[in-house]
């Protein structure tokens, strides 16, 4: 058999079992998985746009909802003086000031004048928040 002989027969559809042989079918699921990561990088940009220009320049707005939620959490009235947001890079971070617990009379039980929070990335894609690194300051307790 000759070398144009086998050329010619490699490019025969029936070579690649028909229109719809093996080599379309790569090709097609090639495309689609293409297409597939495409559309998961393009969603996992959006997220984190939105993160970074939507909800982290909002999160001091946001703060009677999260002292209402960190009340409810751990059962004592929460105070949050103010919420600084730092995103350098991927990784979002905030700062809060002048967060206090009070106990059951109202008193102030325990005041953190400055507490540093880094989310981690894993837990984001996972759609949960956990911190990847927290740092409490200058913490007194009553």
């Amino acid at each position: 058999m000759s070398l144009s002989s086998f050329v010619a027969a490699a490019r025969h559809p029936v070579w690649w079992g028909g229109r719809r042989g093996w080599g379309v079918m790569l090709g097609l699921a090639m495309r689609w998985g293409l297409r597939a990561l495409v559309l998961a990088w393009t969603v996992a940009l959006v997220a984190w746009l939105t993160l970074h220009w939507l909800i982290l320049p909002r999160l001091d707005d946001w703060r009677p909802r999260i002292e209402a939620q960190a009340s409810r959490a751990l059962g004592h009235p929460v105070q949050i003086g103010q919420i600084a947001v730092h995103s350098a890079g991927w990784v979002p971070a905030f700062v809060l000031h002048n967060v206090v617990l009070r106990d059951t009379r109202g008193r102030e039980a325990l005041r953190l004048p400055r507490v540093s929070a880094a989310l981690s990335v894993p837990s984001l894609l996972a759609l949960q928040l956990r911190f990847e690194q927290l740092l409490i300051e200058g913490a007194r307790l009553d």
